[in-house]
C-alpha cells in the first residue's frame, strides 16, 4: 500500500522567487471563465493577454504574489492562512495558497 507524505512548508521555495513567471498554456481557460460568466469579448482578450506572476518575500512569514495580465492583482497573504480577497472579475474569493514537495 503506498503511502503519501504531506510535507508543509513555511516559506516558498527561492526558485520561485529568483524570476517572474510567464504562462505557458491557458487551455481550458476559456471555457472556465465562460462558465463564471464572463461574456465572449472579455474571455477572449483575457486568453489573448500575456500573463506573468511575481513572488516576493515580504518578511515575517508574509508574501506577496502579483499576477499581471489585462490588470494586475496584488495579494499579500501568509502561508496555509486563507484570506478573502477580489478575483480580476471582482468576485469575492476565499483564497488558501499552500507549498508542498512533489
Amino acid at each position: 500500500i503506498p503511502r503519501y507524505l504531506r510535507f508543509e512548508m513555511t516559506s516558498i521555495p527561492p526558485e520561485f522567487l529568483s524570476s517572474p513567471w510567464s504562462l505557458e498554456t491557458n487551455e481550458g481557460f476559456d471555457a472556465y471563465l465562460e462558465a463564471k460568466g464572463v461574456s465572449w469579448l472579455f474571455r477572449k482578450g483575457i486568453v489573448a493577454a500575456a500573463q506573468t506572476i511575481t513572488w516576493t518575500d515580504l518578511e515575517d512569514s508574509n508574501w506577496q504574489v502579483l499576477h499581471e495580465s489585462l490588470g494586475t492583482i496584488a495579494y499579500e497573504f501568509r502561508l496555509g492562512e486563507a484570506f478573502t480577497d477580489k478575483s480580476f472579475d471582482k468576485t469575492t474569493c476565499k483564497i488558501l495558497i499552500t507549498v508542498e514537495r512533489g
